[in-house]
């Protein structure tokens, strides 16, 4: 478990990564592969963000949506992660994955798959980094 701290600073340090990102651009494609990120690193993310709110809706003129308040930039940068049978192309589809909490959670996963950084040098990428 995360302490109130370390959560704090998650937390931080994941808004300010949806609020910059503008989205790369990139051939990239989504990977929500766990690869060490628990499920119950997410919800921490999740509960910093909106306190894991599944009925998030969008905030900051529609461009923060979802429990996890995902962007279109930081989508894009997660490989355009989708709802079955949705298509990555659609202009709407990021928002359609941002508040659907099992495809958010997938983009969050597939961004710190791209992203992410071993800090602590024990050859994974977890909350503890």
């Amino acid at each position: 478990m995360l302490s109130k701290r370390r959560a704090t600073f998650l937390a931080i340090f994941v808004a300010s990564v949806l609020k910059i990102c503008h989205g790369q651009g990139s051939n990239y494609q989504c990977n929500p592969e766990p690869n060490g990120l628990s499920d119950n690193c997410l919800g921490c993310i999740c509960e910093a963000s909106t306190r894991c709110d599944v009925n998030a809706k969008c905030v900051a003129g529609g461009s923060l949506c979802g429990p996890f308040y995902i962007s279109r930039g930081f989508w894009v940068d997660a490989g355009r992660c989708v709802i079955n049978g949705d298509n990555a192309n659609d202009d709407k589809s990021w928002k359609r994955c941002a508040l659907d909490i099992v495809c958010a959670a997938n983009t969050i996963r597939s961004y710190i798959n791209r992203f992410g950084k071993d800090c602590n040098g024990d050859s994974l990428v977890t909350c503890d980094d």
